[in-house]
Parts: C-alpha cells; structure tokens; sequence
C-alpha cells in the first residue's frame, strides 16, 4: 500500500459503512500491526516477521469469513512454563477431591452404605489398590503445591529457577506418594 494510506488514521465507528470496506479497514489495521511489529525485529527475526501477516490473518479468519481477535497467548500454539500447568494441576486436584468427596457422601448418604462397607467393597472388587491412588496422589500434589504457596507467601522460592525446582520437586514427591499409596495397605 501506500504511503498515504499507511499514515491515515482509520476510522473507529465503521456501522456505517458495508462489510467489504469494513474488511478492509481490518485488513490495512492487521498490516499496520504486523509492519510495526516487523519493525521492530531484530534483523534475525525478520523473514519470520515477513511470514507474520499471512499466518495472522490465517488464524484471524473464521468459517464465516468474519476476523476475530485470537487469545493472547495462543494455546493451540504456545508451550505453557511448567509452573503454569502444575498451578492448573493444583487447580484441578482441588476441584476434583471436593467433587469426588461430595459424591462419594452423597451415594453413602443416599443408598444407606457405610463406609466400612465401601472400602471392603472395593477390596473384593479388587480396585482398591488404584483409588489409593488417585486420592492418595490428588492429596499429595494438592498439599505439596499447598506447601508451594505457603513458601511463595513467605517470599521465598521466587526466583525462576527455584520456581522450576519446586516444581520438578513437587511432582517427583507426588510420584513417590501416589505410589506408596497404592501398595501399602491400611
């Protein structure tokens, strides 16, 4: 394009105008975007910044053909940092363990079961062995990163590399746990 299209401003409020030109207008602002982004890439990155408003706009268009913003960052593309997905694991054993509490409490309650009954029950089923330990795994990971953030409260661990190594040591410590819980019996 042009150096007087490069430089005027677009217009903000396009209701007005038909969904042609209003392609357009989101066509010149992505390759505003992407050029000021090539801009600012070292000389290293350029051919990926050339590449950069082809795949963007491939990833903005939709099946009908309308442009919608992606998320930032991209998960279908983007590598979550290992504490990123131990913090949603945490997350998840939490939410998991109070489901799994309330049915089990609730089919007890509700078919007149105790809970000597359900555990010799899952003996002779011969199962019990593997619910030890998915719940002596989900509490184990649960406490440990529970511990994490009792730390991290303290102000200590913060830094990127022991944030890593807390979370090797997390998982290496639930790993031992979920084991020992399922072969010791008590």
């Amino acid at each position: 394009h042009n150096q007087r299209t490069a430089t005027r401003p677009l217009p903000t409020d396009t209701k007005h105008l038909c969904s042609h030109t209003r392609e357009s207008l989101d066509d010149m602002a992505l390759a505003r975007a992407t050029a000021g982004m090539a801009a600012r890439l070292s000389a290293v990155q350029a051919p990926v910044a050339a590449a950069a408003p082809v795949a963007a706009r491939a990833m903005l268009a939709t099946k009908a053909g309308e442009v919608q913003r992606p998320l930032s960052p991209h998960l279908t593309i983007y590598r979550l940092p290992l504490n990123a997905m131990t913090s949603i694991a945490f997350r998840g054993t939490g939410v998991g363990m109070t489901v799994g509490l309330a049915a089990v409490s609730l089919g007890l309650a509700g078919t007149g079961t105790s809970i000597l009954e359900m555990t010799t029950a899952l003996h002779e089923a011969g199962v019990a062995p593997l619910v030890r330990a998915a719940v002596g795994g989900a509490l184990a990971y649960h406490f440990g990163h529970g511990m994490r953030h009792l730390m991290w409260d303290q102000v200590k661990g913060h830094e990127i590399k022991e944030v890593e190594q807390g979370a090797y040591a997390l998982l290496a410590g639930t790993a031992t746990a979920t084991l020992l819980a399922a072969v010791v019996e008590f």
